[in-house]
């Protein structure tokens, strides 16, 4: 065995340790969803590495299959975890019952091609144009919304985190695509592991202040914001300005003359927001329940209102509304009826 295998398998190791750390770091903050994601992300990212090690033996052994499969898994896995963190939910279409069949089928026509059967190679070229199309997702899921994230943490994860993710999965891709031999090559093996290291050290770096918050909020204290700030931005609120459509916080920042990052700052350390859509859509909603309250409007269609309050269509407008105040707008405005 020589010293590039035994750096390429502590490498490997390491990883599979910082995944297992992240994930029992993560857990009581998680969701029932969200733990079931990070179990799908590190089983997926384990299976790739112990399938791609370095030691031809143990490559190809009994339990190839089922590394196979999970390797499989993990472009896809990854671009539901990009849209998780860096737009803090899951996909609306992912909450009906027939995507979540149609989702469980094809895991199992999966689990079959490649756990139970010999997979044909046709199938396994079609399931790479398939990976690359969900990297390619998670490309644009990490750009979407950039300029909505406040948060000043996650917009550096979206940019370094993602970036060398899915670059790196594209350039596997390739290779499998070409049949490259580097690809066989201890050298190779051993920079791409380097790679999947860094990565996951760099998103353990990247997210330990969220998860000491609590321990940092004590040890530093809370900086007042500047009064000229909280007075600009009040005066842009009583103007309304959250009732223009396009809005976005650039031009928020441009009209109270002011840098944006400040501004972003100021929305998410002060306010509690963690996107600006977030806190428009909150100051929005307060309108259209304002408006559901006046008696010349009682006639008027919700969609006229959420179309006037700033929301483009009826949809973002039916979820803001039910997330914040758990019922429908129009049971919201019924109640205010019979009361």
């Amino acid at each position: 065995m020589t010293s590039l295998t035994l750096v390429d398998l502590l490498l490997r190791f390491s990883s599979v340790g910082i995944m297992l750390t992240l994930s029992t770091l993560l857990w009581h903050k998680l969701g029932q969803d969200e733990r079931l994601l990070a179990l799908a992300l590190s089983l997926s990212l384990t299976g790739f590495l112990l399938l791609t090690q370095p030691i031809h033996e143990l490559r190809f052994n009994p339990a190839r299959g089922v590394f196979l499969f999970l390797t499989e898994l993990f472009p896809f896995v990854l671009a539901l975890t990009f849209w998780r963190t860096f737009h803090a939910r899951f996909p609306h279409w992912l909450s009906h019952k027939a995507s979540q069949a149609g989702i469980s089928i094809l895991v199992l026509i999966l689990f079959w091609q490649f756990v139970l059967t010999d997979i044909s190679a046709p199938f396994h070229q079609v399931m790479h144009l398939l990976e690359a199309i969900a990297l390619l997702t998670a490309i644009g899921l990490s750009m979407w919304g950039f300029q909505d994230d406040l948060v000043d943490a996650r917009r550096r994860l979206r940019i370094v985190l993602a970036t060398l993710s899915v670059a790196y999965c594209l350039l596997m891709l390739v290779f499998e695509l070409t049949d490259s031999p580097w690809r066989r090559q201890s050298w190779f093996m051993l920079s791409n592991t380097f790679v999947v290291f860094i990565a996951l050290f760099a998103s353990l770096l990247a997210i330990k202040d969220w998860l000491f918050i609590s321990l940092i909020q004590l040890e530093q204290p809370k900086i007042k914001p500047s009064s000229a700030l909280t007075d600009k931005l009040n005066a842009q609120l009583a103007a309304k300005i959250y009732l223009q459509p396009t809005l976005t916080i650039a031009q928020l920042a441009e009209t109270m003359t002011v840098p944006p990052h400040q501004l972003r700052k100021y929305i998410n350390e002060q306010l509690g927001f963690n996107h600006f859509s977030q806190f428009l859509n909150h100051h929005r909603l307060d309108h259209v329940v304002m408006q559901f309250k006046q008696a010349d409007q009682i006639n008027t269609p919700i969609l006229t209102l959420a179309l006037n309050a700033g929301f483009n269509s009826i949809g973002p407008f039916n979820r803001a509304f039910k997330t914040r105040f758990n019922i429908t707008p129009s049971q919201y405005r019924k109640q205010l009826f019979l009361d």
